[in-house]
């Protein structure tokens, strides 16, 4: 983890979908004041003080993964169009799934590795902070509104989350 980032390990950009989707109560004033004041990011016991909030209103979190990718604040729409038109469907998932670290998420680590009709993707919390299922839970449900956006009407990502780790597995039919 970059030094920089201590203390502040997620970008506010990367959350501003879920905040403005969850709604937060008055107990969280105080934070959304100064992210509307142009605080760039929070730390993790932060995020997962949020992410408590998600659990409390939520019997499926992947919900909150999915209005994310489709809220219409999400850059990530546009750019995953645009992956899946330039690159092969494999590159493109790659591309699309492969956090920015540090810069989003300066706490997590993730290794990506492809070949046809299948991409894993390996997330590791890193040892100095603690785990928070619900997060894995809104990767899942962006990852399964991810797919209809590069046209992958057939493929299906599975999780395994333990600990610190979560293992999601892409699967797909290849395309010619």
């Amino acid at each position: 983890m970059r030094e920089e980032y201590a203390d502040r390990e997620v970008a506010v950009e990367a959350i501003r979908p879920l905040l403005t989707i969850v709604q937060l109560d008055a107990d969280h004033a105080q934070l959304m004041t100064e992210i509307d004041g142009g605080r760039e990011r929070i730390s993790w016991d932060e995020l997962c003080a949020l992410l408590d909030v998600v659990a409390e209103r939520s019997q499926d979190p992947r919900e909150f993964g999915a209005q994310v990718i489709n809220s219409a604040l999400y850059k990530f729409q546009r750019r995953a169009r645009l992956a899946g038109w330039v690159l092969t469907l494999e590159d493109a998932l790659a591309f699309m799934l492969y956090p920015r670290n540090p810069i989003d998420f300066a706490c997590i680590n993730s290794a990506i590795t492809h070949q046809p009709g299948r991409v894993d993707v390996v997330t590791h919390i890193v040892d100095r902070y603690h785990p928070h299922p619900t997060f894995y839970q809104l990767m899942l449900g962006a990852a399964e509104a991810f797919l209809p956006l590069l046209q992958l009407d057939d493929a299906n990502v599975e999780m395994a989350a333990q600990g610190r780790q979560a293992h999601f597995v892409f699967t797909y039919t290849p395309r010619d």
